[in-house]
């Protein structure tokens, strides 16, 4: 629906756009459901192709495609590491097969051979690549910024819910021996992306890169309720990457929607003096932006309390401490844009917003986070029965 009405007002529509989101998304299924190294692979590459070529799919927008050359070519070294892993992986223990993997691990008595801690790290530094996580975050603001914003909100969301699942299922199966090497790992990434998340979104002006920072931050709290490596965290885990998406679609809805002069917005001053045009836009927005700061009673707020509690009850308690500080210095960057939409005034008129379709998208997503407060226990259900599926 956001698409459908972004290509109109961008004169650019055309059907393969479709074409390479459903194949993106059938990769993305397909590596959730593999059980085997070599097609998590093809199924990684069949997504990470179609997002290749949305990132730079306004071919004559020379942003596009820079940002989808970058892309692409640390889309390929990823691979790289991976693809090397995997070998690794095959070269000390005969197999591709999860279940084989961590059978053969489980019941050995041996130390881990080199070689299989060496095709570990090297798939750990791969799927963090992916997430966007700190220090492997280099890509991101710059295809954050360039990509098309309908796309921005695609790879912001969709392909993070993808390798998510699967490194729970790496984890917490072929890796369930090396649990103690990659809880240090894991504490040391999300503690690097909860700190250069935030400390480099409040330098940001555009509001695509500063999203992409933030987007960095977050998955870092994601990690850390990996690093509790039992079900209450990644329940926490799958809470707070479904809180996160909804927040994160929804002000994604809202920059597609307002124009200036028929032009998008690309700059955080640009939201200036929205609520005395758009008042219900900026009331949405501003659900949005205090749910990501996890300002209770706001959705957001439940997903970073399931998140510290899972790292507390596991006596991580400098995770913890870093992660509250970390969601302090966020807030100010997303209290500066509600500052600025109901204090300041507009340097340019917001254009009328005339698609009911793209309101009735605000509304709903405001009200999820408005309300989850009364349903926490449906989706918790929900997600237990997701987890179960996932990690068996």
């Amino acid at each position: 629906m956001l698409s459908e009405n972004y290509w109109k007002k961008e004169k650019y529509q055309k059907p393969e756009f479709l074409f390479f989101i459903i194949f993106s998304l059938v990769g993305m299924m397909i590596m959730i459901s593999a059980r085997h190294f070599m097609l998590l692979y093809l199924a990684i590459e069949l997504q990470a192709l179609c997002l290749y070529v949305l990132t730079s799919y306004r071919v004559t927008v020379l942003r596009s495609c820079a940002a989808g050359v970058k892309y692409f070519i640390l889309g390929a070294l990823a691979s790289c590491f991976l693809l090397y892993g995997f070998s690794f992986i095959y070269g000390s223990t005969g197999t591709l097969n999860y279940r084989s993997i961590e059978s053969l691990l489980q019941f050995s008595s041996a130390s881990q051979p080199l070689l299989f801690l060496f095709g570990f790290v090297f798939i750990l530094v791969g799927l963090c690549f992916k997430l966007a996580a700190a220090p492997f975050h280099i890509w991101a603001p710059d295809v954050y910024e360039g990509a098309p914003t309908i796309v921005t909100a695609y790879i912001s969301n969709a392909p993070k819910i993808a390798f998510v699942a699967v490194m729970m299922q790496l984890l917490v199966g072929p890796f369930k021996t090396l649990m103690i090497d990659w809880q240090q790992i894991m504490m040391i990434v999300s503690i690097l992306s909860v700190s250069i998340g935030a400390l480099s979104a409040i330098m940001q002006t555009n509001i695509k890169r500063m999203l992409a920072f933030s987007s960095i931050g977050h998955m870092g709290y994601i990690l850390m309720g990996l690093v509790s490596a039992n079900e209450k965290g990644f329940e926490g885990v799958l809470l707070y990457l479904f809180l996160y998406i909804i927040a994160s679609l929804g002000i994604f809805s809202l920059i597609v929607t307002l124009r200036k002069k028929n032009q998008l917005i690309r700059c955080i001053d640009d939201l200036k003096g929205l609520a005395q045009t758009h008042p219900a836009l900026a009331v949405c927005m501003t659900i949005f932006m205090l749910s990501l700061a996890g300002i209770p009673p706001l959705a957001g707020f439940f997903g970073k309390f399931y998140i510290f509690m899972a790292v507390l009850n596991q006596l991580y308690y400098i995770v913890a401490i870093i992660g509250v500080l970390a969601s302090v210095v966020s807030a100010f960057y997303y209290l500066r844009i509600i500052k600025f939409m109901y204090f300041d005034q507009p340097v340019l008129t917001f254009d009328k917003v005339q698609s009911v379709s793209l309101s009735m998208i605000h509304l709903f997503l405001a009200l999820i986070v408005v309300t989850f407060f009364l349903m926490p226990d449906l989706l918790l259900t929900i997600i237990q029965s997701m987890i179960r599926v996932i990690i068996l």
